[in-house]
């Protein structure tokens, strides 16, 4: 019964050890590191290295590496292609962890435990005390891994237990399907491959058995990512994607050269892992990491072909004329806050290029003859920003962030309802400039209200370029000197275009001079959120990589 319990709780340990290691390594994994990737990833090669590194770093976690991947690639930091190598190598990374499994390191993981865990319940700076919980919780994936291995031995005792692995070496394909099953039922092909080696460990399986039942965690690993990707979108939808075309095609390789190797004896995976180590853990491992470096490589060479017969197929950005499709992020992308700062930041400049549509509405004229015009565009922007702000609330409804990620957040959301608030007050400008329009048709009067119209338009792009650009020091320097202090000046816009109107006109014009002047507050405190933004050290500067290609679609 203790060994039950002990094998119980190892799976168990391992598994929680993994959540918390990756939920910890999000606190100390920041825009700068990502931004770092983005400039230092000049080729594929490159790419497939930073892949395994990343996986190092987290332990293997599936979803982590993948998320920033495909977080660089929506913020047009990284290309599709680059991205891609990122996830195919991530999985060779990934194969370093079942080495480990081969190897007794029970002492210097209670080390690590020990250490660890009185670092981060002492008085230590925050920044210390995050990285200590993220060894720590790296030593309960450890020490999880361990106490599988030393638990194992029990099922040798079981009578019923030896009946079935001599039944199966008869019918090996039993084998294939208790894997398949086992990977299903744990959902972790990390924790089913340290069972499979803690059960060659302990004899329970012999190698050609060990190898059957890894094949067939392949097989349902595959189809378990392709359930995954209903819950992804865009290019994070194509990121995942390649899980499964990684996992069938080791599964479709190694079965080859398994079968090749036993039924016409010629050396092959198993021999080369023979030569690697006597020890079958440790040849278990090596014929693992072997058939992830050749599907890594065979997929690196054919990445365009894959990028064009099948990533490109299942996104195809379409767009319905007119409509603005709101901010979606995955669970999975929300675990790591500042790629979703970066996804936020990106939307927002989106939706702010949009504010100079009310604009070019007045100045076409289309505004007057189809009255709804700016209330479809108003509707459309606050759906956007209540899905943005929905997306806040799930932010903050996760804890234990590190003190600067929290102050981002809110200096991000502020700015958010700021700009939400932005938009409200350039919507009833512009309807206020169509409500004088239709009650003056004199010549003057229309040409003073579009120069109002583009001062307006002049503050918003000038704000898109701060936006887009929050460490050009020159753009804010200029707007905040445009929008500071000008109460002397609007009062003599007041007086000025007061003269000569009626009551109803001048309550009229009196009341667009105010909604420019909210606007032109709101646009200051903006540009103020925007440089404390970046001040902070966990910037999200990613997003300026992404400026030109926003420039260019003004």
């Amino acid at each position: 019964m203790e060994s039950i319990a002990s094998f119980i709780a190892g799976f168990a340990l391992f598994l929680v050890g993994i959540k918390l290691f990756t939920a910890n390594l999000n606190q100390i994994t920041t825009a700068r590191f990502r931004l770092f990737i983005a400039r230092f990833t000049p080729n594929d090669w490159l790419a497939g290295l930073w892949g395994i590194i990343l996986s190092l770093f987290t332990a293997g976690n599936t979803f982590l590496t993948p998320c920033v991947a495909g977080g660089l690639t929506k913020v047009n930091a990284l290309s599709l292609r680059k991205a891609s190598q990122i996830v195919i190598w991530s999985r060779v990374g990934a194969c370093f962890y079942i080495f480990l499994a081969g190897f007794d390191i029970k002492i210097a993981i209670l080390f690590t435990l020990g250490i660890s865990g009185i670092s981060f319940v002492s008085n230590t700076p925050k920044s210390l005390s995050t990285f200590a919980a993220s060894i720590f919780n790296l030593g309960l994936v450890l020490f999880g891994i361990q106490l599988i291995k030393s638990s194992t031995s029990f099922f040798v005792d079981l009578p019923w237990f030896n009946t079935v692995m001599n039944y199966t070496q008869q019918y090996p394909i039993i084998m294939f399907f208790a894997g398949a099953i086992f990977l299903l039922s744990s959902q972790s092909l990390f924790g089913a491959l340290v069972v499979a080696v803690s059960f060659l460990n302990s004899e329970i399986f012999t190698m050609s058995q060990a190898l059957i039942f890894v094949f067939g965690l392949y097989f349902a690993e595959g189809i378990l990512k392709i359930f995954y990707m209903a819950a992804f979108k865009d290019t994070f939808k194509q990121v995942i994607a390649l899980f499964p075309i990684i996992y069938f095609l080791i599964f479709l390789i190694g079965v080859f050269l398994y079968l090749i190797e036993n039924t016409f004896h010629i050396p092959l995976l198993q021999a080369f892992a023979r030569l690697i180590s006597s020890d079958p853990k440790i040849q278990l491992a090596t014929i693992n990491l072997t058939l992830h470096i050749i599907t890594s490589i065979i997929m690196s060479y054919n990445i365009a072909t894959i990028q064009k017969k099948f990533l490109y197929k299942i996104y195809k950005k379409t767009t319905t004329e007119g409509f603005i499709e709101p901010l979606e992020i995955p669970s999975q992308v929300l675990e790591t806050p500042t790629t979703t700062l970066d996804l936020i930041e990106k939307d927002l400049i989106r939706l702010g290029i949009h504010f100079s549509d009310y604009m070019e509405n007045i100045r076409s004229g289309k505004s007057l003859t189809n009255t709804m015009i700016h209330n479809t565009l108003h509707s459309m922007l606050q759906m956007n920003f209540e899905a943005t702000h929905s997306i806040f609330s799930k932010l903050l409804s996760r804890n234990n962030y590190h003190p600067r990620i929290s102050s981002l957040i809110l200096t991000k959301l502020e700015s958010h309802n700021a700009i939400s608030s932005l938009e409200d007050g350039v919507y009833q400008f512009a309807i206020m400039i169509d409500k004088i329009r239709l009650n003056h048709t004199h010549d003057i009067v229309n040409r003073e209200l579009m120069n109002f119209v583009e001062a307006m338009d002049t503050l918003l792009m000038s704000l898109i370029d701060i936006l887009e650009n929050p460490e050009e020091r020159f753009n804010e320097k200029i707007i905040l000197e445009i929008t500071e202090q000008r109460d002397d000046i609007m009062k003599n816009i007041r007086n000025h275009y007061a003269l000569d109107l009626g009551a109803t006109e001048r309550s009229n014009l009196i009341g667009l001079i105010s909604f420019f002047e909210k606007n032109i507050w709101l646009i200051n405190k903006i540009s103020k959120l925007e440089l404390e933004a970046v001040k902070t050290t966990v910037k999200t500067t990613t997003g300026r990589v992404a400026s030109k290609h926003f420039s260019d679609h003004r």
